[in-house]
């Protein structure tokens, strides 16, 4: 009994509670306001407190999300589906976890129709499920650039990349990133340009990008490429796009051939037969009147046409190679152009281009990059600017615009032009702009095989009247356009084998030809190629090249003027205006041997060369046989050097194998010193007829010579009269100094083989 009464209840005892005892093993009486339990110091805090209006709504809510409405703190969802689904009237503010889409959304009200119709990929606007977009909509919060990520775009790591070994994925993946940057650019276009960030490695393309007016399209920067030591393995830091398959083929060049017989073909002097063309846009097709067919390619970037504004910065361009993409392009044993794509960065009649850091490298099949202005009424290629750039392809870099062909014949209403097979005219009629740069029309085309002439027919307004000489498109030509900071390469592959390895010709790291190709700039430039053209200039005026170098051995072509174009059919224009200051390489990086422009200042040839390492000053002439002319104050010559030799012209030899004719002056001032030397071989001096020499003077009537001849090889040479003679050009004189042929040096018993000088001076007036 008394283990049971231990744990009976205590009697209550009045004014007390009942509680547990302080040993916890039973019941004992408390008094009221003591503590009957132990609990926390927050009871007794809570206890002082009385809550508010505020603190008894929060208490009565029942849903977390009621409290955080109340809190008015974002909602948290993990996709656009959940951020569609949220009560606007709640909820006004939400963070978006959903991967590579992740930001605040803020419900704005009013009309967004448009806005969502433009953002297809839901990037910045997004529809609430339950409300029209007239309504409101949710819109992104953006402090500064758009990312590509927000429109779908997934990029790789390298070491992502080379384990997916080109997996179904990438594929799938590729075709969801070209929507992605097509979106992007969209709705750029729609808020009137941005700058769209690809903060990402390697973003693999299977579609053309199209760059609107004022998009920037903006990566992490690049990573190493050279392709001239093929044994430094390519590195992929930074962004590249990466373009994967075949490109779609459809973009065609109005107006711009290889320059058939307008003189863009040169033979190569080291394998005759052999000829380095500018690139075609056209088949070799034309038959007849029959124009050519147009080619048409591919290419990765495209600057949609006539856009102004906008660029590429920080971003590497390339094709996909081999199986992961990447690696193979440091593979030496690689025998791949990678996928097939035509151009890596394609400007196509735009301006204010303004590219910065980039690259463009890999197995492209024309150009690297290319910019052009073509045969229609609007093209420009004006004021563009690419600043620290590589690139890399079948061509590195070029510069095209449309052509221009030398009119043969003209009549009242007619225009004949050399027909060639890569003519590209309607010949059911059209328009042209001539010389004088009138637009003409016509009405037809006729063409005369055995005569290659391509007639237009129905010509107005008259062109025979105006005297036209040149058949030309029209463009505003390339003014102000620069590039600065750039290495460009030929195909240069990482194999180390030439491009016609891989049945490609022409590889070149610069061709720049078309009209107006003007006033184009290169700055701290670097043209540099194993392939046998390093550059290739046609038809183009004042071009400056400014701390510049070319190496690699292979050819610098470069134009002569018309009329010594003599390999050309019907030759226009040529290389002219040519600058290159602080140069090097023109010396001994480059080839020469085509190195004709009409004229040109070359410092590095012409200004001290290399070849004159004797500390003074030497200034030359830019090719042998060209004078060197230096003006006074009133423009006229005040000091002039030239050499001319002729082979035949001007002499009455009978039987003659070889002969030659040296002529040399100097000019200074109004007199011209000159010197004659006269070399033969082969005389039959069985024949004593008398043999004739014409000197070649440019001189007034009245102009005094003082002339010395001197025998020196030949023998027994007859002559009459006495040596240091003043003569009067106007009198007949046994030296015959004449300007025809009326009166010529008369000289008999000369030896088979023999050399004459005659040196002297006159006034030139």
């Amino acid at each position: 009994m008394a283990d049971i009464n231990q744990w009976q209840l205590p009697r209550n005892e009045a004014g007390k509670l009942l509680g547990w005892s302080d040993n916890g093993r039973g019941m004992a009486n408390h008094g009221i306001g003591e503590d009957i339990q132990a609990h926390s110091d927050n009871l007794d805090t809570l206890a002082a407190v009385t809550p508010g209006s505020a603190g008894t709504a929060i208490l009565a809510l029942s849903l977390a999300s009621d409290v955080r409405n109340f809190l008015d703190t974002a909602s948290y969802v993990e996709t656009r589906t959940a951020l569609k689904a949220l009560d606007t009237t709640k909820d006004t503010v939400a963070y978006l976890k959903e991967a590579g889409r992740s930001g605040i959304f803020q419900w704005r009200a009013g009309d967004f129709s448009t806005h969502i119709a433009a953002d297809t990929q839901e990037a910045i606007y997004v529809k609430a499920s339950a409300i029209a977009a007239t309504v409101g909509a949710w819109v992104r919060l953006i402090d500064d650039d758009w990312v590509l990520d927000w429109f779908g775009a997934v990029s790789y790591t390298d070491e992502e990349l080379i384990a997916l070994n080109g997996a179904a994925s990438v594929t799938t993946q590729a075709a969801a990133n070209s929507v992605a940057l097509a979106a992007a650019d969209a709705l750029a276009v729609f808020q009137g340009g941005a700058r769209i960030r690809a903060p990402g490695q390697i973003y693999v393309f299977d579609t053309r990008y199209e760059r609107s007016d004022g998009v920037y399209i903006v990566g992490d920067g690049v990573g190493e490429w050279e392709p001239i030591f093929p044994a430094r393995p390519k590195t992929w830091e930074g962004t590249t796009f990466l373009f994967k398959g075949t490109g779609t083929a459809n973009l065609t060049f109005d107006g711009i051939t290889s320059g058939e017989h307008s003189g863009g073909w040169r033979e190569d002097p080291a394998n005759p037969g052999t000829y380095f063309k500018l690139f075609s846009a056209y088949n070799s097709d034309a038959t007849g009147t029959t124009p050519a067919t147009q080619k048409t390619f591919s290419a990765g970037i495209l600057v949609k046409e006539n856009v102004r504004y906008g660029g590429i910065q920080n971003l590497r361009i390339c094709n996909w190679v081999g199986t992961n993409g990447i690696s193979d392009w440091s593979n030496q044993a690689m025998s791949s152009l990678g996928d097939d794509w035509d151009f890596g960065y394609l400007v196509r009649n735009g301006e204010y281009v303004d590219d910065y850091n980039i690259q463009v490298v890999g197995g492209w099949r024309e150009f690297a990059h290319f910019q052009c202005a073509t045969a229609i009424s609007d093209s420009t290629a004006e004021r563009n600017r690419i600043v620290r750039a590589k690139f890399n392809g079948r061509r590195g870099v070029g510069v095209r615009g449309p052509d221009i062909w030398k009119v043969t014949a003209t009549t009242a209403n007619s225009v004949t032009i050399r027909w060639s097979s890569e003519i590209y005219f309607n010949p059911a009629g059209g328009t042209f702009r001539g010389s004088n740069n009138v637009t003409y029309t016509y009405t037809g085309v006729s063409h005369t095989g055995t005569a290659n002439d391509y007639t237009f027919t129905g010509v107005t307004p008259d062109p025979a009247a105006a005297g036209i000489f040149e058949v030309r498109h029209p463009s505003s030509g390339f003014g102000n356009t620069e590039y600065q900071d750039i290495y460009s390469y030929g195909l240069d592959h990482v194999s180390g084998v030439e491009a016609s390895s891989f049945s490609l010709t022409d590889s070149k790291a610069l061709e720049i030809s078309g009209f107006p190709v003007r006033g184009v700039k290169f700055r701290n430039a670097k043209f540099h190629t194993g392939e046998p053209v390093c550059v290739h200039s046609h038809i183009n005026q004042d071009i400056i090249m400014i701390d510049c170098q070319v190496e690699g051995g292979g050819y610098f072509l470069a134009t002569p003027a018309t009329a010594d174009q003599t390999y050309a059919a019907a030759p226009v224009r040529e290389t002219r205006g040519l600058v290159v200051l602080a140069g090097a390489g023109m010396s001994d990086g480059v080839n020469l041997a085509l190195f004709t422009p009409r004229n040109a200042f070359v410092e590095e040839l012409q200004l001290a060369p290399r070849s004159d390492l004797t500390g003074d000053t030497v200034l030359r002439p830019l090719r042998s046989g060209k004078l060197l002319d230096l003006y006074g104050s009133d423009l006229t010559s005040f000091f002039r050097l030239e050499e001319k030799t002729v082979t035949t012209a001007g002499f009455a030899f009978v039987t003659v194998t070889s002969q030659t004719c040296t002529w040399r002056y100097i000019k200074v001032g109004k007199i011209v010193f000159f010197k004659l030397t006269h070399t033969w071989s082969g005389l039959d001096i069985a024949d004593t007829s008398a043999v004739s020499i014409r000197l070649p003077v440019d001189a007034s009537a009245n102009a005094l010579f003082n002339a010395v001849v001197n025998d020196r090889r030949s023998t027994g040479i007859n002559l009459a009269g006495v040596d240091n003679p003043y003569v009067d050009l106007a009198t007949d004189n046994y030296l015959g100094i004449s300007r025809s042929d009326t009166t010529r040096l008369a000289y008999t018993n000369m030896s088979a083989a023999g050399e004459l000088h005659i040196a002297g001076s006159y006034w030139a007036d």
